[in-house]
């Protein structure tokens, strides 16, 4: 590797390292802005809020209420994966009241 080349690696590291702190910044509800809509992005939501998914929280905190918020957005849209995460939170009571009937 040349001169040249390695003090281009040194700079592109550089970059890269200075931005690490500035992502951290970032609320991760802001990563999923614009997509609010996107069933899948809905349910990626609903499991960092939700207290019962091993999905880290970010900083947010875990909150069942608005687990169950962002998968029931996403299952009235009739996506499969969030009306499994709502039948979940009905029989474990996670955000609302246990429903084993609805679940």
């Amino acid at each position: 590797m040349n001169r040249k080349t390695s003090v281009l690696w040194a700079l592109v590291l550089a970059l890269l390292m200075a931005a690490t702190p500035a992502m951290a910044d970032i609320e991760y509800p802001d990563w999923f802005r614009g997509n609010e809509e996107d069933p899948a992005t809905q349910v990626r939501l609903g499991q960092a809020f939700d207290p019962e998914h091993p999905a880290p929280d970010q900083g947010m905190g875990k909150s069942g209420e608005k687990a169950f918020e962002w998968y029931m957005k996403a299952a009235e849209g009739g996506y499969p994966a969030a009306q499994y995460y709502v039948g979940r939170c009905y029989e474990k009571g996670v955000g609302t009241e246990t429903d084993i009937a609805r679940a």
